[in-house]
This record gives structure tokens, sequence and C-alpha cells, in this order.
């Protein structure tokens, strides 16, 4: 292993292709969601995230026969001891962790988080995929792995907090970006697999009792924590800003994708729809910032339909208005909202498109 760092308060942070351990020269309380040593634990000494091999699919591929065991073998495996050490598992590569330190005087709040959302974001509440039955399940790829370490003191009802702090923090990264559910309409608020462990040192003479929103130690573990989740995603599978500059990012989530526009279009202009240069034309309009400024308002319109913020008709003829456009047919109110308003979307791109097409600048 390849020794990343080593703090002032004896912690020390370490790399391997697939691991990431970070020992302690004192030992920790932690709250966290690790299978080992999990919940609320004093007297720790080392905690990890560890990349499974990819053979692994179900909880019986793993050595052992399944997650809890599997990880006492890990830590050994890390020169661990599995009573002291808590850890986390992931898809994601440790050479694509993001880490970030934020000090204010004497507080030190550092992280270390692996993500990846791109198969497996989910908005919470979405439809399942799973039901376990007697410890047995299947997850997907794809998770957030957040290692938190704080060098001071926190009850244990703080520790809880920082928990719900950075919760809040990675939720508010995703949805800065834009991440999209794969499983819903919705915008995703975590991968469904997300892991996390937020140690503090019980020896430091500094106790702190709160890690709010509205406290330091809560503004330091967001900033840090939001930073770091960006970063990561970044790093493991390209999710940016400018990714998401893209019209069809916006709408992917919705189930669209340009085969879907071509589509609709072929209705409208069946000798175009099926040329390359329509379809090139197309792709060159989802990458230009006033048309996915438009799509956005569009788009989050939708979004406030889902959500009963505001009445499918009148989103609709507000969405009109933002295109500039009538001659699409009026919808019928239900009391399930529907997808029309991205409908309106894709079909003013087509016909944007069309008209560059025929019409060019």
């Amino acid at each position: 292993m390849k020794q990343v760092y080593n703090t002032a308060d004896g912690q020390t942070l370490w790399r391997s292709q697939n691991s990431m351990v970070m020992n302690f020269a004192e030992v920790r309380n932690i709250a966290g969601s690790s299978v080992l040593n999990g919940g609320i634990q004093p007297g720790i000494d080392s905690i990890f995230n560890h990349t499974m091999p990819k053979a692994i699919k179900t909880a019986e591929d793993m050595p052992g026969g399944g997650v809890a065991r599997y990880m006492e073998i890990t830590a050994r495996q890390l020169g661990l001891d599995p009573k002291t050490s808590a850890g986390l598992l992931t898809s994601a590569r440790m050479t694509n962790a993001a880490l970030k330190t934020i000090c204010f005087r004497g507080l030190e709040v550092r992280v270390v988080i692996t993500a990846g959302i791109d198969i497996n974001g989910v908005r919470i509440g979405d439809p399942s995929s799973y039901y376990e039955q007697e410890g047995q399940f299947i997850c997907p790829s794809g998770t957030i792995n957040i290692l938190l370490t704080i060098n001071a003191n926190l009850p244990p009802e703080t520790l809880l907090k920082s928990v719900i702090t950075a919760t809040e923090a990675k939720t508010a990264a995703l949805q800065e970006l834009l991440a999209p559910s794969k499983y819903s309409f919705g915008l995703a608020t975590g991968s469904g697999t997300d892991g996390i462990i937020v140690a503090a040192d019980p020896a430091s003479p500094h106790t702190l009792t709160d890690a709010g929103g509205h406290s330091l130690l809560g503004e330091l573990i967001g900033r840090a924590v939001t930073a770091g989740v960006k970063k990561a995603l970044e790093l493991e599978t390209g999710l940016s800003p400018q990714r998401q500059m893209n019209v069809l990012e916006r709408v992917i989530r919705f189930g669209i994708d340009i085969d879907y526009f071509l589509q609709r279009a072929a209705a409208s202009y069946p000798s175009l729809a099926t040329s390359d240069e329509f379809r090139t034309g197309l792709l060159k309009l989802f990458n230009q910032p006033q048309l996915v400024a438009l799509a956005s308002a569009v788009i989050h319109l939708q979004d406030q339909v889902y959500w009963r913020l505001l009445p499918e008709n009148t989103a609709f003829c507000a969405a009109q208005c933002i295109l500039q456009t009538s001659d699409m047919p009026k919808i019928r109110p239900g009391e399930v909202p529907t997808r029309a308003l991205i409908d309106l979307l894709v079909d003013w791109l087509n016909n944007t498109a069309y008209r560059e097409l025929k019409h060019p600048l």
C-alpha cells in the first residue's frame, strides 16, 4: 500500500489498487452503515473502503458466502483486526477516490469518497430492486461511499447528526448535478446502496454537541461532502456540469433517447427522420446552451406537475409560452400526470432541427 497522508493527530491514509485504509493512532468512536462493527461503535482503530471483484454478483459469490464473513476476511487481508475495524464495499475504483479537507481554526473535517450512480441512481421512494429474504439478496452495482473523520469528540447523538448532515450534503451534490434516477422520472437522491462511516476522536479536548446545518461543524461537513461527492462522480463516471450541459442528458430520466426523438420526428418529417443529416443536426442542438436553458425550464415544469405543485394544463401552457409554440394539441387533465411536457419539448426540438436543416443560418 502507498501512504496518501499522515495527520498531526495520528491519522494515516493508505491506498492500494482495491482499498483505501485509514489507521488511527488512538481508537475512534464511529457511526456507520458497515456490516462489520456498524452502528455506534467505540474502540475502532481502522476504517476502510474496498472494491469488490467484478466476478461477485450476489452475496453467495463472496468468499465466506456472505457480506459479514467477507468483510472479516477482507479486514484480515488488509492487516486489520476485524474486531476493531469497520469498512464499506463498492464497485468504484480506489484510484478515483476524492479527498477533501476543510479546516477552521483547530477543527478539521476530512472525507474520502468513492462514487458512481450511472447504473444505480435512485430517488428515495422509487420502486424497489429486491426483497431481502433470510439475509439473501442481489444489489445492483454503483454506490457512494463516504469515510468522514472529525478531530473532535462527538457524543453518540452528534455522530448520528453528522450522518444526517453528510447524507443531506450528498443529496445536494446530486441535485446540483441533476443526476437522474434509473428507476423513475425523478432526480436521484443517492445510489440505493450508499454507505458511510463517521469517525470522531474521544480523546480530543474539544467536544462538539451539534452537527446540524446551523453549526460550524455542519457547515464543514456539508462543504467537504458536497465537493467530495462531485469530484468522485466526475473521476469515476465523468458525471460533471460539462456532461450535463446537454438536452439528452437532462431528459434521459424520462426514458428519452435519440431514437425516441427520431420516432416522433418520423410522423411529421418522414423523409428526414431516418437521415444521418437530421440525426447529426439534432445532436448538435442538444449541446447549445440556449436550448439547454429552455429545455431545463420545461423539464422543471414537468417535475412540478409530478410533485403536484402545478396543474398539468397550466404547466403545459407555460411550456408553450417558453418554447413559443401553440400548434401542439391540448392535453386532457387526469389524476395520473403524463409526460406531455417532455413530448412537447421533443417535438419542438425536432421542429427546430428540421427548420435549421431546411434553412441553415
